[in-house]
């Protein structure tokens, strides 16, 4: 078990770095394109690549931050249910959500890969680029087999499963930074 747990954090490791180089290629095409634009004597006016690189970079950054925030328990989720089932139970209906969540993410994985297939099959290409799409459709492929992945392995192993703070931790949290104590 300890194997596939530090398989599973290393890959967060991955997608934290993966997710930040894309953030640094976004924004160096940003820069880019502004300062061509604001400084053209200098720079020779905007970059026609910098949008289209942009915005790829921002689309990988989304996909690979879906594994981050599910590796660390911080994805956005409805709390309503959470009492409703007895605490017995939470460990069996936990597994249940991550294998859940592992199959709808194998199910767009395969979606994505068939996407893929019929790009390369199209020769589809971008019409500001003419780069084939295909390489940046493969991060759906990727990010959603990582989600299937890891949430398989969680689901099998709930142990090494990250926990959600319960939302009597979540309100005490938030009571303890931004209440203030008045002293007398």
């Amino acid at each position: 078990m300890n194997a596939i747990r530090n398989f599973l954090d290393g890959l967060a490791k991955l997608e934290v770095w993966l997710a930040f180089s894309a953030f640094v290629v976004m924004l160096g095409a940003l820069v880019a394109d502004v300062t061509g634009r604001e400084l053209p004597s200098l720079f020779g006016g905007g970059k026609l690549w910098a949008t289209p690189v942009a915005v790829y970079a921002n689309v990988f950054m989304s996909f690979i931050g879906m594994g981050i925030a599910s590796s660390q328990a911080s994805h956005m989720r409805p709390r309503i249910f959470d009492r409703l089932a007895p605490a017995w139970a939470d460990k069996a209906l936990n597994r249940f959500t991550h294998l859940g969540f592992g199959l709808f993410c194998a199910v767009f994985c395969w979606f994505s890969l068939r996407m893929v297939m019929d790009s390369i099959a199209l020769a589809e290409i971008d019409t500001v680029m003419q780069w084939p799409v295909w390489p940046f459709q493969l991060t759906l492929v990727v990010a959603f087999f990582i989600g299937a992945l890891r949430h398989a392995l969680w689901g099998v192993f709930i142990d090494i499963a990250p926990r959600h703070r319960g939302e009597d931790e979540i309100d005490e949290a938030m009571l303890k930074e931004f209440v203030v104590e008045i002293k007398p």
